[in-house]
């Protein structure tokens, strides 16, 4: 079997499990009464709702946090400077630097800095923050 090959069954498998839960959903709501058919649907309804205002929340943050950008820059890099360059510290502060830097590059958090911005930025953030983390611990080693 061919890369490709695995590549498709594994496609096709999750599709086929896909597809049996979703048959297994049907079936069940299929077997509920009206009642509770109208129940589970309120229900999502008030998922989706909780999720909108986690969303709306995360917007209305976002956009205070990034407003203030550049005075969160310049408290981190006073901590930072104050740590020392090779400091104990001075690996995580610089680390903490590189994430808020990431965050304060974001430009959407400032508009539309909501659930799927928040994660994108977080993403990038964490890469970011590995690499400096490793760069300082290798640099502050002498290796």
């Amino acid at each position: 079997m061919s890369h490709s090959d695995s590549q498709t069954g594994g496609f096709k498998m999750k599709h086929i499990i896909r597809y049996g839960l979703f048959a297994a959903a049907c079936a069940v709501l299929a077997a509920c009464s009206t009642a509770q058919t109208d129940r589970f649907i309120e229900g999502v309804k008030n998922f989706a709702r909780g999720i909108s205002a986690v969303d709306d929340a995360l917007k209305d943050v976002n956009a205070t946090l990034y407003s203030n950008c550049s005075n969160i820059v310049d408290v981190a890099g006073a901590i930072n400077d104050i740590a020392g360059q090779c400091s104990k510290a001075a690996p995580y502060t610089s680390t903490a630097n590189a994430v808020i830097d990431k965050y304060c590059q974001a430009s959407q958090l400032s508009t539309n800095g909501g659930i799927a911005a928040s994660i994108k930025v977080t993403a990038a953030s964490y890469n970011a923050a590995k690499a400096t983390l490793a760069q300082n611990k290798q640099v502050c080693s002498g290796g």
